[in-house]
Parts: structure tokens; C-alpha cells; sequence
């Protein structure tokens, strides 16, 4: 995969965790596989979803709401991928949630 863009075929699995580091620094909120079938895309996708440049993104995750619910924490979402090689790489994302004030 060197250099590369991931497809389905090059996947043997994903692995996601979700953990809150706000205080506790370890507390996983979900450890669930990903099915790389409905979350890798073997074209490059340049849809509304995407505004960062002409090349596009071929991997997508929608994380439910309810896995954030806590209002000014920060989540660590860690995506473990797994090649067909044997090969292993992460994505990792730190995702801060706002309170809502209702007016």
C-alpha cells in the first residue's frame, strides 16, 4: 500500500475506539469493527462532503451522537486499520463537544 489509496480489496479490517480523555483519560465509550465494505470507497469521492481540495477522501464513518452525548468533553476517535498485507495504520481524531445554551 505504499503510497496508495486504500480500497475495499486492500482492508482485511477497521477497528474503531472511542475514548473521552476529559478526566479520566482512558474511559472507552465504544471498541467496535468497522466493515470496510461500507466505509471505504475504491474512487476517490469529491462530494459536497468534501471542500478541502480537488482530490477527494475514500473513507467515511459516521459516528452516532449518542457515543458524544457529554457536553464539553474531549473524544479521541481511533480508526485501527488492518491490510491485506498484515500491515497496520491509524486515524485519529480529537473531537470537542460544545455545550448547547438554549435562548
Amino acid at each position: 500500500m505504499d503510497g496508495a489509496y486504500i480500497t475495499i480489496a486492500t482492508i482485511t479490517s477497521i477497528q474503531r475506539t472511542i475514548t473521552d480523555i476529559t478526566n479520566h483519560g482512558d474511559t472507552v465509550i465504544d471498541d467496535s469493527p468497522v466493515v470496510p465494505a461500507t466505509a471505504v470507497f475504491d474512487t476517490l469521492q469529491t462530494d459536497g462532503r468534501w471542500d478541502k481540495d480537488s482530490t477527494g477522501y475514500n473513507f467515511r464513518n459516521t459516528v452516532a451522537g449518542a457515543l458524544l452525548a457529554l457536553a464539553e468533553h474531549t473524544y479521541r476517535v481511533e480508526y485501527k486499520f488492518t491490510g491485506s498485507g498484515g500491515q497496520v495504520f491509524w486515524e485519529v481524531y480529537e473531537l470537542f463537544t460544545e455545550k448547547i445554551r438554549a435562548m
